[in-house]
């Protein structure tokens, strides 16, 4: 039997963060039931998340009014640094392709199954950073290999959600360029809203994203430290979960063409909100 360490997959894979709040023990506790037999120990490090609300300037003008969405616009901030710094330890560690999650992921039943055809196909294919999980595919959308048990490895622009992605190094070290340090977080929000949002419209600008449907790294439901409620993924019906239009080559990169220049035109009107926020804050 191929134990995780011998696994194809995990071997191109230097290491895995896992991001996970000091208080929340019971969720590192989770995590690391979930994943034994799964990920190889040597190569799981958890990261310790930031918490927004102890970032400067958090409370004060002009971002904040005493608004009921403080603390969601703090947790916002708080996921942002916290994949900043996953990002910059990789690239610390000289690690060429880590694997990013998030401590609510759930791996699907069949995921071990896959990871010998995924990590051949990721071997064949041109991708600087792959979703494992995600929500809200944005075409075009082009499927370039199959995968085992009815899941397809799909070139796309860009996924909303950050629980479980791989990042190359060229791509690690552009986000690095990209994101904000602490100093900043508060005016990039302003403008872009929340890291996965920002990467689910700009990183395929950049570079070619792929991702795997369906998901094979999913989310469980429990309390969220960012909307600060009970989540309920499993049932929700707001959110696209697989990737469904498929283009050939021509009508991809047409599609590609006009995405670009809609993310374009977004950027603008994202801008002016980001003006308005200062003035009216969050």
């Amino acid at each position: 039997m191929v134990t995780p360490a011998q696994n194809s997959f995990w071997q191109m894979i230097d290491g895995v963060f896992v991001i996970n709040l000091d208080q929340r023990a019971d969720r590192w506790a989770q995590f690391q039931a979930a994943v034994s037999g799964i990920i190889p120990p040597e190569k799981l490090h958890r990261l310790p998340a930031r918490l927004g609300r102890e970032i400067s300037g958090f409370g004060q003008r002009p971002w904040f009014r005493g608004g009921k969405r403080d603390r969601t616009w703090a947790a916002r901030a708080g996921v942002t640094q916290s994949h900043r710094q996953a990002l910059l330890n990789a690239r610390e560690a000289d690690w060429r392709t880590v694997l990013i999650l998030e401590d609510d992921v759930n791996f699907a039943t069949d995921f071990s199954a896959l990871t010998t055809a995924l990590a051949a196909a990721l071997r064949e294919q041109d991708w600087q950073l792959c979703y494992l999980g995600f929500t809200d595919p944005w075409s075009p959308c082009r499927k370039l290999t199959d995968l085992d048990a009815g899941h397809g490895l799909f070139r796309v622009h860009g996924c909303n959600t950050a629980h479980a992605y791989l990042v190359r190094e060229t791509a690690r070290d552009w986000l690095l360029g990209q994101l904000p340090d602490e100093t900043r977080v508060w005016k990039w929000l302003a403008t872009h809203r929340a890291i996965d949002r920002w990467m689910q419209r700009h990183v395929g600008l950049e570079f070619p994203v792929a991702c795997v449907s369906p998901s094979i790294v999913n989310q469980v439901e429990g309390f969220s430290d960012i909307v600060e409620q009970q989540t309920h993924y499993t049932g929700a019906t707001e959110h696209v979960r697989t990737v469904r239009s498929v283009s050939g080559n021509t009508g991809f990169y047409f599609g590609h063409a006009l995405r670009r220049v809609s993310v374009r035109i977004g950027l603008a009107g994202d801008s002016l909100r980001g003006l308005a926020k200062r003035v009216t804050g969050f």
